[in-house]
């Protein structure tokens, strides 16, 4: 537990910390999209659809659960980052979801701009080096544990979300299939950017 909780660099966990509050806001700005969530937003959005708590704090609730998960498969994969990211990313869904919005145009704005704040926060999270938000902690847990490749499991693991998420009421429409196409490249471009740095 004493290594769970210790605190390398301060600014590398700050670092983290935005980079979870941005991928929360990203995940909420597609929820306010009402085009379709990411695959995890999918369950987000079920949960909440079945148990009537609002997106934010079923984000918190799932990510926590996933920690929990985590630890029983691998505690490695766990840092205070990890349990602190449940509360950030959760903080930055609340912050998105706040408002609504009307008219195509912005929808599809709001879908651009989830899924950049998505890809920059987990390139951020990944430059950061302080461990990881409890999804990739739960993930990469299984794929040590099985020897199996991480897009294998990620794709296992997004498409179990998406289909238990959907059977909750979670949306599934356009925007899913794009943030599946394109949320990893841009995560991709933006972590080749903060190598430069």
């Amino acid at each position: 537990m004493k290594d769970l909780l210790a605190i390398k660099n301060i600014n590398a966990l700050i670092a983290m910390l935005l980079a979870c509050l941005v991928m929360g806001f990203g995940i909420g700005c597609l929820a306010t999209s009402t085009l379709g969530n990411d695959p995890l937003g999918v369950l987000y959005a079920g949960i909440s659809n079945v148990s009537g708590l609002n997106i934010a704090t079923v984000t918190a609730l799932v990510n926590v659960v996933l920690a929990v998960l985590a630890y029983f498969i691998d505690k490695s994969k766990l840092s205070l980052a990890t349990i602190l990211s449940c509360f950030t990313m959760s903080y930055g869904v609340s912050l998105a979801t706040s408002f609504s919005v009307n008219g195509l145009y912005l929808q599809i704005l709001l879908v651009i701009v989830g899924i950049i704040f998505i890809g920059f926060g987990v390139a951020v999270g990944i430059k950061a080096d302080t461990g990881l938000n409890a999804y990739d902690a739960f993930i990469m847990g299984i794929v040590d544990k099985t020897n199996k490749g991480y897009a294998l499991i990620r794709m296992i693991c997004d498409l179990f979300f998406i289909v238990v998420g959907y059977l909750l009421g979670g949306k599934v429409a356009i925007a899913t299939l794009v943030c599946l196409l394109f949320t990893g490249k841009v995560a991709e471009g933006f972590s080749y950017i903060l190598k430069k740095i």
